[in-house]
C-alpha cells in the first residue's frame, strides 16, 4: 500500500470520526456548554497525549493565541448550533467557510477573488438562503445563525494558517483546553449525570475530536490536497446520516436544497483549489 492510499484511508477515517459529533450532541441530554466543556477537556487530553509522545513542541505567539480562540469560538458554535437546529443544517453551514475565507483574504490581505470564488459565494449563499426559509418554518432561526458563526470562526483558523508564524497543532490543543476551562463549569447546573450521558461525552471528546484531530494530522501528511478535500467530505454527508439512523431527526424538505447546494459548491470549490495548488 502506497503512502498516498494510506494518507486517503487515515483522512477518511477521521472524516468518519469527526461525524458522530451531530448524533452524541443530539444524544446527551445537557445544555451544549455543559457538553462542550466535557468533549474539548477529553479531547485536549487525547491530543496531547499525542503531542507529547510524537516530541511535538509548542510554539505560542499572538497568531497562534488568534487561532485558538477561533478553535474554541468553533467547538462553542458548533455544539450550540446543533442543538438548536437540525445536525444537517449545523454541519453544513459550518462547511460554508470558504464564503468567510474569500472575504477575509481580500479584506486583511488584498487578495482579489477570482471568478471561481465569485461563483462559489453566490452558489453557497443560495444555498444559505434556503436554510433560512427553513429556519423561517421549523423555528431553527437562532440554531442557523449558529452554525455560520461556527463557519466564520473555522475561516479564521485556516486564514491565520497561512501565517507561518501560526503553529496550528498548539492553536487546536490550546483551543480545546480553553473551551473545557471555559464551558464545563455549565455542567454544575445539569442534573441528568447518568452513567449513559457522561460516557457519551467523555466518547464524544475522545474520539470525535482527540482521534478525528489525530488522524487529520497524520492523513494530512501522506497524501496530495485533491484526495485530502474528497476524503474529508465524508464528515458532511455522514453526520446527518448517523442523525437519522441513531436518533430519527432527518433533513426537511425545505434544507435538503440548501444542503445540496452547499456541499456540492464547497467540495467544487477545494477542488479546484486543490488542483491549482
Amino acid at each position: 500500500m502506497t503512502e498516498q492510499t494510506k494518507g486517503v484511508l487515515i483522512m477518511a477515517a477521521s472524516a468518519v470520526f469527526f461525524s458522530i459529533g451531530g448524533v452524541f450532541i443530539k444524544m446527551i441530554p445537557w445544555n451544549p456548554l455543559a457538553i462542550n466543556g466535557v468533549r474539548c477537556l477529553v479531547g485536549a487530553a487525547v491530543f496531547g497525549v499525542y503531542m507529547a509522545v510524537s516530541g511535538r513542541k509548542f510554539t505560542l505567539n499572538i497568531a497562534t493565541f488568534a487561532a485558538a480562540l477561533s478553535v474554541f469560538g468553533t467547538t462553542v458554535f458548533y455544539n450550540a448550533a446543533t442543538k438548536f437546529t437540525t445536525a444537517a443544517n449545523a454541519i453544513t453551514l459550518e462547511y460554508t467557510s470558504p464564503v468567510f475565507i474569500i472575504a477575509f483574504s481580500y479584506l486583511f490581505f488584498g487578495k482579489k477573488p477570482g471568478k471561481a470564488d465569485v461563483i462559489a459565494c453566490a452558489a453557497v449563499f443560495l444555498g444559505i438562503f434556503w436554510f433560512f426559509l427553513d429556519g423561517l418554518s421549523t423555528g431553527n432561526v437562532l440554531g442557523n445563525g449558529l452554525g455560520l458563526c461556527s463557519a466564520l470562526c473555522v475561516s479564521v483558523v485556516y486564514v491565520l494558517k497561512l501565517r507561518p508564524e501560526t503553529d496550528l497543532a498548539a492553536a487546536i490543543f490550546f483551543g480545546l483546553v480553553l473551551g473545557g476551562v471555559v464551558c464545563v463549569p455549565a455542567l454544575a447546573g445539569e442534573t441528568a449525570l447518568t452513567f449513559a450521558a457522561v460516557s457519551r461525552a467523555v466518547l464524544l471528546g475522545a474520539f470525535q475530536l482527540g482521534v478525528a484531530y489525530i488522524l487529520f494530522f497524520q492523513g494530512l501528511r501522506r497524501c496530495d490536497p485533491v484526495p485530502a478535500v474528497l476524503a474529508g467530505s465524508l464528515e458532511p454527508v455522514l453526520n446527518p446520516v448517523w442523525v437519522a439512523l441513531f436518533y430519527g431527526e432527518y433533513i426537511s424538505p425545505l434544507a435538503f436544497p440548501g444542503v445540496v447546494i452547499v456541499l456540492l459548491t464547497v467540495v467544487l470549490y477545494n477542488l479546484s483549489l486543490a488542483r491549482r495548488e
